[in-house]
């Protein structure tokens, strides 16, 4: 049963039984939540999602990355899970087309330092997070015909992560993904491609509830069973094919980035050489320009830019190039999401992460 055999994999899961080339992945990951983090520090969503966990959920056992205040394990998994999503610069998945970092590794990070977990067993509950946050979402997307954001699924992941760092039996690690898939956001993304806010992809109540399914599962807490559940774990390894982002805005709109920063490269213009740029669109990346209320009011925060193709590619074009250092940067890091998204039969072994600044 998926059940079962997905319980079993969380809790006899070991660090050698993980490919080689799975654990470089999960390594390569951890450094680049650690760069996305640091970068979305001075971004008011994680500004105002630390100060709201420090009032609503205080504490001292673990830590919110934003500024290195003390939390909640609940508290660090929500603030945490916002700063990695703030610049939607995090890792993702195309077929769940989402975020399972910024769900799975804040909730591991905040358990795992509350429990005074060895480096080892943290990753391993990172693997096993992410194995089941994916599949979680590959099943989510082919039930349902509306398109979720990642903390409707990520959700589980995050109490796959949480149970195996608490220890909890079977019986309660079934119970805690099931509170997890119950009461998971609804998180109607495409709303919030349409008119963007801070809203995003609910990575920061993925990871909350994740970690709080699991401590409440720890109590007695009870919860139907969880459907979202594959019998494949252990067997495909989904991490092989998480990427990592070139640019710090949604994936749909990196092929008209890219496009830009070449075509300024071959034809050598700048900004003072007049004339115009043409900009078709996708049919999803059409989606992500933002329309409604967002075009008409004033864009007082940095998340409008992240989903907006326009207010993406034309930077590109004028200035992200300015420079030998820019171009080798772009570069490297489009080619790094480029083979991440390769059928892994044809994918070369990922590059240093050292090429990722």
């Amino acid at each position: 049963m998926p059940l079962e055999a997905t319980i079993a994999f969380i809790h006899d899961l070991t660090w050698n039984d993980v490919p080689e080339d799975v654990r470089e992945r999960v390594r390569l990951l951890q450094r680049d939540i650690v760069a996305v983090s640091l970068a979305g520090r001075e971004t008011p969503a994680a500004r105002i999602a630390a100060d709201h966990a420090t009032e609503q959920h205080p504490g001292c056992a673990a830590t919110a990355l934003v500024d290195g205040r003390r939390l909640s394990a609940t508290g660090a998994a929500w603030a945490n899970g916002v700063l990695a999503n703030a610049l939607d610069f995090d890792d993702g998945h195309r077929l769940v087309k989402g975020h399972p970092g910024a769900n799975v590794v804040p909730a591991a990070l905040a358990v795992a330092e509350a429990a005074g977990a060895t480096v080892e067993e943290y990753l391993t509950a990172v693997v096993v997070g992410y194995e089941v946050a994916l599949r979680a979402g590959l099943l989510l997307h082919a039930r349902s015909g509306e398109y979720h954001g990642s903390g409707a699924w990520g959700a589980v992941g995050a109490a796959a992560a949480s149970a195996r760092l608490l220890r909890l039996d079977a019986d309660r690690t079934g119970h805690a993904l099931g509170f997890a898939e119950y009461h998971a956001p609804l998180a109607p993304i495409m709303r919030s491609v349409a008119e963007p806010a801070m809203t995003k992809d609910a990575c920061g109540w993925g990871a909350m509830l994740g970690v709080s399914s699991a401590h409440l599962a720890a109590r007695g807490y009870t919860a139907l069973e969880c459907t979202l559940v594959g019998d494949d774990v252990g067997a495909l390894w989904h991490l092989r094919d998480v990427y990592v982002k070139p640019f710090p805005c949604c994936r749909w709109s990196h092929p008209a980035i890219q496009a830009a920063l070449e075509l300024r490269l071959e034809h050598a213009f700048d900004s003072e050489s007049g004339g115009g740029v043409g900009y078709a669109r996708s049919r999803r990346g059409g989606r992500s320009r933002g329309r409604g209320r967002e075009r008409r009011r004033k864009r007082s925060t940095h998340s409008p830019g992240r989903w907006r193709s326009r207010w993406r590619a034309a930077p590109s074009a004028w200035m992200m190039c300015s420079s030998p250092l820019s171009r080798t940067r772009l570069s490297r890091g489009w080619q790094h999401w480029s083979r991440s998204r390769s059928p892994p039969s044809s994918r070369p072994s990922f590059p240093d992460a050292g090429s990722r600044n």
